[in-house]
């Protein structure tokens, strides 16, 4: 899978760096120019469909930081996202900052982890599509 390239700007500059699937969710990786989001979309149906992000807990790094409805997206679709401009994070406005730097590679296996996450709260809270999970 090829992704766009995380740079790092001392000014915000959106853009979108990977938009794709992962096991059936939609995610998208945001450059902000100064740090990288990510955002998976909740489907209709989930556990967690329209639930405020500070009431989820999931392991996403730094925590959940937006649940909402996408201005970039057309669908409108529920997203949950966090963000990578924490203290032990590299924020290029910072004279001397030593955070780490992500990678758009990085945050997507985040996400993954995160999805996987989402996938067993799901099939925990829906029996009926465990069962046809499991048997395909």
């Amino acid at each position: 899978m090829k992704f766009k390239r995380m740079k790092y700007t001392k000014e915000t500059q959106y853009r979108i760096l990977a938009s794709v699937y992962y096991q059936g969710y939609k995610y998208m990786i945001v450059s902000h120019g100064t740090h990288p989001t990510a955002y998976v979309s909740i489907p209709e149906g989930h556990p967690y469909y329209k639930k405020d992000h500070s009431k989820i807990d999931l392991d996403a790094h730094g925590g959940l930081t937006y649940s909402g409805n996408s201005l970039w997206d057309e669908i409108n679709d529920y997203w949950l996202g966090w963000d990578y401009a924490h203290a032990w994070d590299f924020l290029p406005f910072i004279p001397g900052d030593k955070g780490k730097k992500w990678t758009t590679k990085k945050v997507f296996k985040e996400v993954k982890s995160f999805i996987k996450q989402l996938i067993q709260i799901d099939l925990d809270f829906n029996p009926v599509r465990k069962v046809k999970w499991m048997h395909g």
